[in-house]
């Protein structure tokens, strides 16, 4: 905040000294000029408090889309493994087996990345 803050008028009771409440009218004339001065302070603060909530919401939003999309990789690398799994001990094709090399590359990739975070 800056020190050149404008004062409101000086009303026509602070005027006239012989005014028996004079520090009534004062305090009066103090609150007024803080409030002036601090409403766009006040407004920008409300604007900061609704970019917060709202900043909020979505880091919520995105942490249920994460947690959603681990536990589906869980699920399909549980299911990718099962397959591996299968495929071993069988009697598959070549083009399959280079699938199945391909998944268990796959899968220790998800393992180690599980272990990195």
């Amino acid at each position: 905040m800056t020190t050149d803050v404008k004062l409101l008028p000086l009303p026509r009771t602070l005027q006239h000294a012989d005014d028996a409440d004079l520090a009534a009218h004062v305090q009066d004339y103090a609150r007024a000029c803080v409030a002036h001065a601090t409403a766009p302070l006040q407004a920008e603060i409300e604007a900061l408090r609704v970019d917060v909530a709202r900043w909020k919401q979505t880091s919520v939003r995105n942490m249920l889309d994460w947690s959603r999309e681990m536990h589906r990789a869980e699920r399909l690398a549980e299911a990718l493994l099962e397959l591996c799994n299968v495929i071993d001990g069988h009697d598959v094709p070549v083009a399959v087996e280079g699938k199945a090399a391909h998944a268990r590359d796959a899968l220790r990739d998800h393992d180690q990345e599980r272990k990195d975070d």
